[in-house]
């Protein structure tokens, strides 16, 4: 038998959620030290009352208490459910999430005895997902932007990379091809657009990005599906 390299944790702690359910969990470090987690909250993965929460640990440890940091918005005409965020704290102190958004108008009742939402969205029909942008104010949602309004499908999961040129990469997946891209930004989080196109068969989702020091950005994925697991790796330049 292999032997087991595994530490074992000596401590839990139970951070308060404000579902029953909690998935895509992401962390920053804030300017002022505290570190700031970000995860998906609902009745179940994809159900309607699904937001963003958020909580911060001080710098002596201590959990402060958990808040909705997106909730459900209105934009374009469209009711649109927020999950899957990945956080950012940017340079000149700001603080971003990134995440993905379904519309409320593509969901359906599904049976979920034991829930108290019984909607849910479908995950065989991504033509509404959308990626957006959301600038924090006290740590809570100050504005949202849509990026990339022309795609759909989106999956955020990786942290954003603070590239060696001074702006930043989100890296995303999306759902219907299973290819995996980059949204770069300017160092000010304003300009941005879409590079990359990462593909291995059967699919490449996921994506999750390191720069090293030679410039070259390494991309770990992964595909849900089958277990598969791989690395994919590009000059940093392309970023």
């Amino acid at each position: 038998m292999a032997p087991n390299h595994a530490r074992p944790i000596d401590t839990a702690e139970l951070i308060e959620n404000v579902r029953a359910w909690a998935h895509t969990a992401n962390a920053a470090e804030l300017p002022d030290g505290r570190t700031f987690l970000v995860w998906s909250a609902g009745q179940f993965e994809r159900s309607e009352d699904m937001v963003i929460a958020g909580a911060v640990m001080g710098r002596g440890g201590r959990w402060e208490k958990t808040q909705v940091v997106v909730d459900r918005f209105e934009m374009d005409g469209e009711t649109w459910i927020p999950w899957c965020p990945t956080v950012l704290a940017a340079d000149d102190g700001s603080v971003h999430v990134f995440f993905a958004g379904n519309a409320r108008s593509e969901y359906e009742f599904v049976p979920m005895p034991r829930s108290i939402v019984r909607a849910s969205w479908q995950a065989g029909d991504d033509a509404r997902s959308g990626l957006f942008h959301a600038r924090l104010r006290d740590l809570r949602c100050d504005e949202v932007r849509r990026l990339l309004p022309d795609d759909s499908g989106f999956n955020v999961q990786g942290a954003p990379l603070h590239l060696k040129s001074g702006g930043w990469a989100v890296p995303y997946d999306s759902c219907p091809g299973a290819h995996s891209h980059f949204v770069v930004l300017d160092e000010k989080i304003e300009t941005y657009e879409k590079r990359g196109d990462i593909f291995c068969p059967p699919g490449s989702l996921e994506p999750s990005v390191v720069q090293l020091v030679d410039g070259r950005v390494i991309c770990y994925l992964r595909f849900h599906c089958e277990g598969w697991r791989w690395v994919d790796a590009f000059a940093g330049k392309e970023l």
